[in-house]
């Protein structure tokens, strides 16, 4: 039985497309390369700045990618003012019946931290968390410390996300995953994964699972 689900930030509980797209561009132009449609980068979306990057033969040498992940937030922190990101319409209703059932829930994302407190925050759900990790470089990782420190049966556990690279994590963590869309994968993407309990068309869908 699952008891702890877990979930991705941006394009999971939160549709902050706008202002990440708007921040890879403004990367895009920092190396001298033109803008690409919305479309076109949603395709090429990568789980970290340095791997959207490298998608134009841009390589970011591991001692610089600090300085600029920390470029990328500056951009998207200013970005997000006009743009703010904003939670997806089933989110609160999801997690507080999850939280009705008994049932544990987390964050884990690539989010910058500050960040990803504040719009929980914002949207009225933080207090719903057992555990909060942002600015993550390896989800699996992380996610094989939590099952650790809680101490649960990695069968029990469930992670939510909308990329490829989340269903990976969970696979390479040895717990469940789920795809949903609606975020920065499409699901014929999403699918090629075969996460384990298939991919939802929202996040109502773990209702059901």
């Amino acid at each position: 039985m699952l008891e702890l689900f877990i979930f991705d930030h941006s394009g999971v509980l939160s549709d902050d497309r706008r202002p990440v797209y708007e921040a890879n561009m403004m990367l895009l132009k920092d190396y001298g390369k033109d803008r690409i449609t919305m479309d076109e980068w949603i395709n090429l979306s990568s789980s970290s700045p340095q791997g959207f990057l490298r998608n134009f033969g841009i390589e970011i040498k591991v001692e610089d990618e600090g300085e600029v992940f920390e470029r990328y937030t500056k951009y998207f922190n200013v970005l997000k003012e006009s743009e703010p990101p904003f939670m997806y319409k089933d989110v609160d209703k999801v997690l507080r019946e999850l939280d009705k059932r008994g049932k544990d829930l987390a964050v884990i994302s690539s989010h910058p931290l500050r960040n990803l407190k504040n719009e929980l925050s914002e949207y009225g759900v933080i207090n719903l968390f057992l555990d909060i990790n942002g600015s993550v470089r390896n989800k699996s990782n992380v996610l094989i410390n939590m099952c650790r420190d809680i101490g649960i049966d990695k069968n029990n556990v469930v992670y939510t996300g909308d990329t490829i690279y989340d269903i990976q994590s969970a696979r390479t963590a040895g717990v469940n995953s789920v795809g949903v869309c609606g975020g920065y994968h499409p699901r014929s993407r999403l699918e090629a994964e075969c996460p384990t309990h298939g991919v939802l068309d929202d996040l109502s869908g773990l209702l059901g699972i």
